[in-house]
């Protein structure tokens, strides 16, 4: 069974260490987030990545922040300033239902998610189904590598390993970027065929 991280520990999310790692305006844009995206924030938890994307985004653009843990999304609702609040749509969703209608999106964004996931294969196909043709989907992982912060080596799993699940669900692997410390990214695209 997957390790899940534990909602309750929410503050971990938004410690200064991560910030450090995991600029979000930066990463975001690195990725390749621009103003006229359909952002979706797939396990966004306190919406460390959410609000920040709005500071990218059209500012009539609506972004869809999914969540599995009410506890989180309740957080992020928390979070959000008031003129952020008709833009923002919190969705609670189940671990294989994403919620969404099919192309509803061209940007879907997930952080250290996939390692939780037991069937990656049927996950990855919510995923592609929410995602316009040429949509882009960006995932950040741990390295496959014992460390003192993350999940357990176990737990996590390598570049090699994404990309063939990536590749293997339709995705054309079109970005590597490099982020610091233990960390990794990857880009698909949904093919448009």
């Amino acid at each position: 069974m997957a390790h899940k991280f534990n909602p309750q520990e929410y503050w971990k999310l938004e410690t200064p260490e991560r910030k450090k790692l995991l600029p979000p305006i930066e990463l975001l844009q690195m990725l390749g987030l621009s103003r006229q995206d359909v952002f979706v924030d797939i396990g966004c938890g306190i919406g460390y990545f959410t609000i920040p994307a709005l500071e990218i985004l059209d500012p009539e653009a609506v972004v869809y922040a999914l969540d599995t843990s009410e506890l989180l999304l309740d957080e992020l609702s928390r979070r959000l300033k008031k003129e952020q609040r008709g833009r923002v749509r919190l969705i609670k969703t189940g671990e294989y239902d994403l919620k969404l209608e099919p192309e509803s999106a061209s940007f879907a964004f997930m952080s250290t998610v996939l390692h939780e996931i037991d069937d990656r294969p049927r996950f990855l196909r919510e995923v592609w189904k929410l995602l316009i043709p040429d949509g882009r989907l960006a995932v950040i992982e741990w390295e496959k590598k014992s460390s003192e912060v993350g999940p357990h080596f176990h737990h996590r799993i390598g570049r090699d390993e994404v990309e063939e699940l990536l590749t293997n669900e339709g995705f054309f692997v079109v970005q590597r970027p490099g982020i610091r410390g233990e960390l990794y990214g990857i880009v698909g695209l949904k093919s448009s065929s």
